[in-house]
């Protein structure tokens, strides 16, 4: 098919799916300019993205070079990091050895380097380990590190098995922190350290390769040992094996050492032992027809052959399995390989148009210093990648895409750079996109007339396709007047944010950054906002296999837009946000909640004939009310620009529901019965101001109604916190006013009259709307507004603090129908409403409480009520139990975590590394967790760690004094075991410097944190403590009845 053809075909395919993908926005009532979508396969984007590339071409950033790229065997390409994402692999382990054949300097020993006619003289090899075999074949060098001691080992051992590749008096050279485990895997328990290997042996020896001797041919070549900086003792051997066709690190330090391997004579060309299909070429010789990856993604057969020669020649030592992260295509969600390519880059570290020290890499990196993200850590994720990534691979062999629209000298390879022909493509694009570069004559039509087309050739690789999508700060802002922002420092004061999944600090968070900052020299975005990912409701990932997809669709369908609004405004979307039939019921019934509080409030101002309350003649409870307010009012204009909008939900959730629902609405209903004219009375219709003025409590609560409606109906910034359906919009007055006011303007500060009321009584209503929310003990036990039989004396002492500015008592805190004032004789003076709080028995007989029901306020008495009315208080039964079974449980914690540690750290297979397999689901590993539970919040600098043990050390004294006098036996129960916990990785922090960690848990392709057992005991209390807060209450008041 040719290509023009083919091409058309890909556009009317993603046309149709645009389209549908339009449609299911439109249904979720997202907004859009749907009409004129940005698109970068539209004409003009395309013409936009091919000049954004010349722009680099004619700055000199772009250049072609050969290095190894990872290839995707699967999809014939090429692929750059962000096209990349990890899985578990099983990949074959080898250890093989390097005969030394050679030293250039006198003061290596014979022992290392034995003469050739000295026949006796024991053997002597380096030792290198691998998990990628089928790269031997393009070995051309091993590389040490001068920071690594080495030493030179004997093997004397007696009466080795057959079966074993060692054999006595075998000499290896290898690292000292490494050479026991290396004679584990060769199944050796005896050997001998002989003497110290310096660097400068290292650097002047050659070896031979493992193949030279077996007849294959192409592998009698030397292989020198060179000193990289990548290499490390962690694991291995303390060498690696370089095949600069085959990895980055090995690449480099090959090119490095260029100059000074041709002075010894070694060839310095890179073999491409690998083909674009995944079989070997002809410069591996001895293994045709064998293949790394298949065109399924599944492994070949080169490990096997490579392994099997390697026996052959008498070079493996060690052979194993490894189950770890491998980089896999995010496409075909199959292996890759690294591989040497030509391909298109952009430089990372050369100056851009000679000017001194400015290279794409510190442009970008000075660009994320400006740039502000949310989350903070977001910054610290981009910034490693930038600092750490080779240059840029931007091309790709595929015919679907925007193509690299340069032209090649045919006989120097230099690229053309000219502003006219870069016209001509650029208008060419705009009208017929970028098919004009495949169509026929295409190479003369753009160069005609000023250069010879013969003496050039077409590049026909594509873009890849993140190049794409960063341009979109070009084709689809920068080229409309309406879009175009004016950012501070260029002239205007537009904020351009960028929102988008986490995982695109690799993908176009990345790519847009470098591609602005190879164009304009700074990022494209002022801000960029990341989120999670949405998870089924057990926390694994949806999938149509397990059956656990959650379709916003479906969610609509079934309970409304709203819901799902709602939902996600109340998610941590900094995180992985969960979402199931569960949580969506809980959603539900928030919204249930908010919807009938706004439907009180609707109703209750029914009568409002709109007159202004000034805030001194307003009652002590709603100037209470109003700075409440003020508060959340000032928690939502902070959250807003912090984009935490979780915070929002919350604050005005938790307003609504407590101190509007469970207290204030309880006053002010009894209120609104007792002290409100009926609408029958003869001259209401004439006297209805005089009527309200003559109850200005009521009043007071309608002006305080207006308030809180308008926060909670009226849209902030794009976002609704209240229900869409069944609620006006905004409507009321300012008290005191005189004029309307929007909750969305911005004044200096809350308003001045609602300053919080001074005094004792605001202070005890502070502590009755703590404990009459719904789930708290004096909510469930009806003790306060139960029922209308229930009464509640006030005994408010007269202090100045108390009266209005008439000198009268301060009125409406808790009125109800048959409450007297004044105060008993021989009564305290104080509220009597703290004691009914703190729950003493004789509290509840001073404040008057009376009813059928049984109230327990505080859990350390129970009051019961017979014809003679309170009788008496009946202590709990347990005494200190709970605090005995707590200390028990934290001790036997703390004993279990510390001598699992103990084991773990004795293990002569877990404390070296080795993973040790228990089931199919677990094994145990031993990790370094320098942060907190499950490896959260690293700290890698000792005031991290310090600080990390001075708030272990605070967070173990409160629940030590919880604990202690905490009347449940669950609440006791959870605390112990948490305290255990908490104890055990402290002393971890202090003895270690790090918490010890070692159970991994994994299954159906979900891997979880590695933890320990005090981990465990942490996550068992905190659901025993939150048990016993939903439930526990309703058992001791069913015991109490």
């Amino acid at each position: 098919m040719p290509v023009v053809e083919f091409r058309r075909e890909c556009r009317d395919f993603a046309t149709h799916w645009v389209g549908v993908q339009r449609e299911e926005f439109k249904r979720l009532g997202i907004e859009g300019d749907w009409d004129n979508p940005y698109l970068t396969m539209n004409f003009e984007a395309e013409a936009f993205i091919a000049r954004e590339l010349m722009q680099f071409s004619m700055s000199g950033q772009l250049y072609r070079g050969s290095k190894p790229v990872m290839w995707s065997v699967v999809e014939k390409t090429a692929l750059a990091e962000a096209e990349i994402e990890y899985h578990d692999y099983q990949s074959d382990m080898i250890w093989v050895k390097f005969p030394v054949v050679e030293s250039r300097f006198k003061v290596v020993p014979m022992d290392i380097a034995p003469a050739a006619t000295d026949e006796a003289a024991p053997p002597v090899s380096v030792v290198i380990w691998t998990t990628t075999p089928w790269t031997i074949p393009g070995n051309r060098a091993i590389s040490f590190s001068r920071r690594i001691s080495y030493g030179l080992y004997e093997v004397t051992e007696e009466n080795l098995p057959d079966e074993n590749w060692v054999r006595k008096g075998d000499r290896f050279i290898l690292a000292d922190n490494l050479a026991a485990e290396v004679f584990k895997q060769a199944r050796v328990t005896t050997f001998q350290r002989l003497r110290d290997v310096g660097p400068d042996e290292l650097a002047g020896m050659s070896c031979a390769h493992p193949y030279r001797d077996l007849g294959l041919g192409g592998y009698q070549f030397d292989v020198p040992l060179l000193d990289g900086d990548h290499v490390t003792d962690d694991t291995g051997t303390g060498f690696v094996h370089t095949a600069p066709g085959h990895g980055t690190d090995d690449f480099e330090v090959w090119m490095d050492k260029a100059r000074d391997l041709e002075s010894r004579g070694i060839d310095t060309a890179i073999p491409f032992t690998v083909a674009d299909d995944g079989f070997y070429t002809k410069d591996a010789p001895g293994f045709d027809g064998h293949q790394v990856i298949t065109f399924k993604g599944d492994k070949g057969t080169a490990n096997k052959a490579n392994i099997e020669k390697l026996k052959e020649a008498g070079a493996l030592i060690g052979l194993g399995r490894m189950k770890h992260q491998y980089p896999h295509s995010w496409r075909s969600k199959k292996p890759i390989i690294f591989r040497n390519t030509p391909q298109w880059f952009v430089y990372m570290d050369r100056d851009i148009d000679g000017a001194s020290a400015d290279t794409l890499r510190t442009r970008a990196l000075k660009a994320i210093d400006d740039t502000r993200f949310v989350p903070a850590a977001g910054q610290r994720r981009l910034r490693s990648m930038i600092e750490n990534r080779p240059d840029w691979v931007l091309s790709r062999q595929r015919a679907w895409g925007v193509p690299i629209t340069v032209f090649i000298h045919r006989d120097t390879a230099e690229i053309l750079r000219d502003e006219a022909v870069n016209a001509r493509i650029f208008e060419a694009f705009k009208v017929e996109g970028a098919d004009a570069w495949y169509k026929d004559g295409a190479k003369a039509r753009f160069l005609e007339g000023l250069y010879s087309p013969d003496d050039y050739v077409k590049v026909d690789d594509i873009l890849d396709v993140w190049f794409d999508s960063g341009s979109t700060h070009a084709f689809v802002l920068d080229r409309r007047e309406d879009l175009a922002p004016k950012r501070k420092g260029l002239g205007g004061d537009d904020y351009v944010l960028y929102l988008e999944g986490s995982d695109q600090h690799r993908g176009w968070f990345h790519s847009s950054l470098l591609e602005s900052c190879g164009t304009r020299g700074h990022a494209p975005y002022d801000a960029v906002l990341t989120h999670g990912f949405t998870m089924a409701e057990d926390g694994r990932k949806m999938s149509k296999s397990l059956g656990n997809q959650v379709f916003p669709q479906d969610v609509i369908k079934k309970f409304g837009a709203d819901i799902l609004r709602l939902w996600v405004a109340s998610t941590d979307y900094w995180e992985d946000q969960r979402l199931g039939p569960e949580i969506l019921q809980t959603n539900v019934d928030a919204y249930r909640k908010l919807r009938n509080t706004l439907r009180w409030m609707l109703g209750t101002l029914a009568h409002d004939t709109g007159e202004e309350v000034a805030h001194a003649d307003m009652p002590e409870l709603e100037r209470l009310m109003l700075h409440r307010l003020a508060e959340i009012d000032a928690v939502v204009r902070e959250a807003y620009p912090a984009f935490d909008y979780k915070r929002v939900f919350y604050a005005v959730f938790n307003f609504m529901t407590i101190d509007l629902s469970a207290f204030y609405f309880a006053s002010a209903r009894m209120r609104s019965t007792a002290t409100r004219p009926p609408r029958s009375a003869p001259g209401v219709a004439l006297c209805r101001r005089q009527a309200v003025r003559q109850h200005r409590p009521l009043a007071g609560a309608d002006a305080a109604l207006h308030h809180g409606r308008e926060l909670v109906v009226a849209p902030r910034r794009g976002g609704r916190l209240g229900p869409r359906a069944g609620v006006p919009g905004r409507a009321g007055r300012m008290a005191g006013s005189g004029a309307r006011r929007e909750v969305g303007e911005d004044p200096q500060g809350p308003p001045r009259g609602h300053r919080r009321p001074r005094g004792r009584a605001p202070r005890e209503a502070d502590r009755l709307v703590a404990g009459s929310g719904p789930g708290r003990p004096c909510h469930r036990s009806g003790a306060v507004f139960g029922g209308l039989e229930r009464r509640l004396r006030r005994h408010l002492h007269r202090q100045p603090d108390h009266r209005d500015r008439h000198g009268r008592p301060g009125r409406g805190l808790h009125p109800r129908r048959g409450s007297r004032r004044g105060r008993g004789a021989g009564e305290s003076r104080r509220s009597q409403v703290r004691p009914l709080v703190e729950g003493s028995a004789r509290g509840r007989q001073r404040s008057g409480l009376s009813g059928p029901d049984v109230a327990r306020c505080a859990g350390d008495a129970r009051v019961r009520r017979g014809k003679g009315g309170l009788m008496a208080a009946l202590p709990p039964s347990s005494g200190r139990s709970p605090l005995r079974l707590g200390l028990g449980l934290a001790l036997a914690g703390l004993v279990a975590d510390q001598a699992s540690k103990l084991w773990i750290l004795d293990h002569p297979l877990i404390a070296t590394g080795t993973r040790l397999v228990i089931t199919s689901f677990m094994d145990f590993v031993l990790v370094w967790n320098q942060g907190i539970s499950y490896g959260l919040f690293q700290q890698e600098a000792d005031i991290g760690r310090w600080l990390l043990i001075a708030v272990s050390l605070a967070a173990i004294a409160f629940l030590g004094r919880w604990l202690w006098k905490t009347p449940s036996m669950l609440a006791a129960t959870g605390l112990g075991l948490i305290l255990g916990g908490a104890v055990g990785n402290t002393i971890d922090r202090v003895v270690y410097g790090a918490v010890v960690d070692f159970v991994h848990w994994h299954a159906f392709g979900y891997s979880w944190y590695v933890f320990n057992l005090a981990d465990a005991w942490i996550v068992a209390g905190v659901a025993a403590l939150l048990y016993d807060s939903a439930f526990g209450g309703h058992e001791d008041a069913a015991k109490a009845g």
